[in-house]
């Protein structure tokens, strides 16, 4: 009985070790730059999906560029709010008109974008 017990308490104990193990591997991973070059890039592919993607080419600012300058919980947190937005339609028919650079009055990532413009000195009208 004594034994099974030891063989018990050894077994627990390599298991735990193991997942302490695994759980340690997967934080270290987190802040790898290869974690962080995918996300980087996950989020690029997103940001090319969505109407800021379109505000940043009429206002010739480089998508990449931009997200390059922005932090990566900071850019998914503005993805988050362009996809949530309730201007859509008031977004997609300034991103449509013709002439000149989008109004972004309303939009919820307008500091970002003018932050942006700036660096780039091509600051034109919200």
């Amino acid at each position: 009985m004594t034994e099974q017990i030891a063989h018990a308490y050894t077994f627990s104990v390599i298991l735990t070790t193991a997942v302490f193990a695994v759980l340690l591997a997967l934080l270290l991973y987190r802040d790898s730059p290869a974690f962080l070059r995918r996300r980087r890039q996950a989020l690029l592919r997103t940001l090319a999906t969505m109407r800021l993607h379109a505000v940043l080419v009429r206002r010739r600012i480089d998508p990449a560029e931009y997200a390059g300058c922005q932090g990566l919980d900071t850019l998914q947190r503005q993805l988050q709010q362009c996809g949530g937005c309730a201007e859509t339609h008031r977004c997609d028919r300034s991103i449509n008109s013709a002439v000149g650079d989008p109004p972004i009055a309303l939009c919820p990532n307008r500091a970002a974008i003018l932050t942006a413009c700036d660096r780039r000195g091509r600051r034109t009208a919200g």
